[in-house]
């Protein structure tokens, strides 16, 4: 069948159709709408955020790497700095 067939089969259908079912499926058309468009947003959005977000971590593994400040040293910092606060107070 052929989409040309096809709309105009659904249309003679709709034709005969009692106002109840026609409003259900006005409602059906509504939310199938909806749905499409609202896949289609995510896909879309899904997408970019998902190439932004891997592009991120890509850019931040390593960064420290270089760095001489490690948990280790603010840890043995912070001690010094409390050991001081005891002291003086």
């Amino acid at each position: 069948m052929t989409i040309t067939e096809l709309r105009q089969n659904i249309w003679q259908r709709l034709e005969k159709m009692e106002e109840e079912k026609l409003t259900a499926v006005a409602d059906f058309l509504d939310r199938l709408d909806t749905s499409s468009s609202s896949q289609n947003q995510e896909g879309k959005m899904g997408k970019s955020e998902d190439e932004t977000r891997k592009q991120l971590i890509k850019s931040l593994r390593g960064m420290a790497s270089h760095s001489s400040f490690s948990s280790d040293e603010f840890s043995r910092q912070k001690q010094e700095d409390i050991d001081w606060e005891e002291r003086n107070w």
